[in-house]
């Protein structure tokens, strides 16, 4: 039985993905060519908040060559896939976690050209900002007050308490593109990726990504046509995906498990046979633990690295053995919008 609803899932994922090829929604991104930019050199600042954040829906999506094989990297789409055919609403908790502000993503391009149509030595740093305490009335349709404001205006606080990453790259005719990261002696690593990838109240995880690369096209001052990729260690998803998700899971199970979908996700999870930090994980009392979906072999499908960004020393080295047979991350990639903004620091 478990089989049957874990190809469901993948078939639901596939054929998903094909569909939304079919209708041509697929945006990917264009792999920089050239040598690197090293530095900023511009004396504008020019500062964006993101408005909307984009997940993939096919491998091909906002994706480049992130390790430098000849393929297209976006592992991001297959998860965004399979969750949704479990019923968990991916893009909707991103949307609402954008809206509300409870995530806060700020830009702020260093430029020689205020207007972003033209420049060379630029540079745009990726910020976390400071959450939003947003109320709402109760009952549908309630207004809200106290949210992000993204009419072009909008005050924003940048999170010292979160690293930030700098881009380097070019701006041709209203298009920037930051180094690439398959040839690059600067990588971009460690950028803060926030994506409350589960609707329904569940907290944002934080993917550190490395290896990353950022495009956009400015347009009547705002961001279109954003792209963000990198790849994520698998470690890392081990320490900070996994027990977000288990925890999630674990909220719905208890709160209505003889709910149909929530059935299913309990006989594909909540299986037991393995243990945490020493603590027997048990089957079937709606509680999913880490080591529980680290062992199924849906989550091991979907959270196998598929790009090699390391050396076994582990430096930055895409690729280094030329046949990608040392896979130690897993590739994401987003797309997304921003408006004109105004930072305190």
């Amino acid at each position: 039985m478990k089989r049957t609803l874990l190809m469901v899932a993948l078939a639901a994922a596939l054929g998903g993905a094909v569909g939304l090829v079919a209708c041509g929604s697929s945006t990917t991104g264009t792999t920089p060519t050239g040598g690197d930019v090293t530095a900023a050199t511009g004396s504008s600042f020019v500062a964006y908040a993101v408005k909307s954040l984009k997940l993939p829906l096919t491998r091909d999506q906002y994706s480049i060559d992130l390790d430098g094989d000849g393929k297209v990297d976006n592992a991001l789409a297959n998860i965004v896939n399979v969750l949704a055919s479990q019923g968990l609403d991916t893009q909707g908790g991103v949307d609402t976690s954008i809206s509300s502000g409870n995530v806060v993503v700020l830009l702020e391009a260093q430029t020689s050209d205020p207007t972003m149509q033209s420049a060379n030595g630029v540079g745009v740093t990726y910020y976390i900002g400071k959450s939003f305490k947003q109320t709402c009335e109760p009952g549908d349709g309630g207004a809200c007050t106290g949210g992000p404001d993204f009419s072009g205006m909008g005050m924003f606080t940048v999170d010292q308490g979160i690293p930030s990453s700098v881009f380097l790259g070019n701006v041709t005719g209203g298009k920037f593109s930051s180094n690439n990261p398959a040839t690059t002696k600067i990588p971009v690593l460690n950028v803060q990726l926030k994506l409350a990838i589960v609707g329904g109240g569940a907290p944002a995880v934080t993917l550190p990504t490395s290896g990353a690369h950022l495009s956009f096209t400015v347009s009547n001052g705002g961001i279109m046509d954003g792209m963000l990729q990198g790849a994520v260690k698998t470690a890392d998803l081990q320490g900070s995906v996994l027990p977000a998700i288990a925890g999630f899971l674990t909220s719905r199970l208890m709160a209505a498990p003889n709910d149909p979908g929530n059935k299913s996700i309990s006989m594909l999870f909540d299986v037991g046979g393995c243990s945490d930090g020493g603590v027997a994980a048990k089957a079937g009392d709606n509680t999913v633990t880490p080591c529980e979906l680290a062992n199924a072999d849906l989550i091991k499908n979907l959270l196998g690295a598929d790009v090699q960004l390391f050396d076994a020393q582990g430096n930055y080295a895409p690729n280094k053995d030329k046949a990608n047979a040392k896979k130690d991350s897993l590739s994401v990639a987003v797309g997304f919008q921003a408006v004109p903004a105004k930072l305190t620091k």
